[in-house]
């Protein structure tokens, strides 16, 4: 079951408390009004997080209404490798089947081992969908099911090998997509000739109660 937790979200940087819980969200939240065929656009972001050094994300989306076509990572992206620095992918798949109606993308990545974790808030990756079919608001969601938070993030492992990453705690935020029927080019004529025809019958009527005031005057 794809988890839904609707909890505040701010993009803006902030200074990071040592009590905070990162949040892993898609953006923007709500996306109304695609039309089947376009593309649509949403980012995965970090907030909060505090010595991220790897992360491993399933984001699921509703595949009769949506289809994947690619993940990219932004130029600024979160885990940008400084000079000297990888970033490595472990794992980018958009067509992974999770049931009838929903599948999910795949995405891994982490700096190498030697390189310095990060602390605080940015965009992971982008994701580019495909509008399929008319519908919704279906969510597009970050969850991992079988693990303990929505997505498997991971600071730098201890000072002592051979050791696990450690993990980080997080919670996640959906958004909500509704794809609607394009407005036809006739349709908009036909309503831009009515309501021109409304207008000047309402003038012509306005004229001819004037006109029969002078007489009557």
């Amino acid at each position: 079951m794809i988890l839904l937790l609707l909890l505040p979200f701010s993009v803006s940087l902030k200074r990071v408390e040592a009590n905070s819980v990162a949040v892993v969200s898609v953006l923007p939240s709500e996306i109304p009004e695609q039309n089947v065929g376009e593309r649509v656009y949403v980012n995965i972001t970090i907030t909060n997080v505090i010595n991220l050094s790897a992360y491993e994300i399933k984001i699921f989306y509703n595949s009769t209404q949506l289809g994947a076509l690619w993940t990219s990572l932004p130029s600024n992206h979160f885990l940008k490798p400084l000079e000297g620095e990888t970033f490595y992918i472990a794992k980018n798949t958009t067509d992974n089947a999770y049931n009838a109606t929903h599948k999910f993308i795949w995405f891994a990545g982490t700096l190498a081992p030697s390189e310095n974790a990060r602390t605080g808030s940015d965009v992971l990756i982008q994701v580019v969908f495909s509008a399929l079919a008319v519908g919704g608001p279906y969510p597009v969601a970050v969850d991992y099911p079988g693990n303990p938070y929505p997505a498997k993030l991971s600071g730098p492992p201890p000072p002592l090998p051979p050791t696990p990453l450690t993990p980080i705690p997080c919670t996640s935020t959906p958004a909500q997509i509704t794809v609607v029927p394009e407005f036809p080019a006739t349709m908009f004529i036909v309503a831009l000739m009515t309501v021109t025809l409304i207008a000047v019958a309402l003038g012509k009527a306005a004229w001819l109660r004037k006109r029969k005031v002078s007489f009557v005057v």
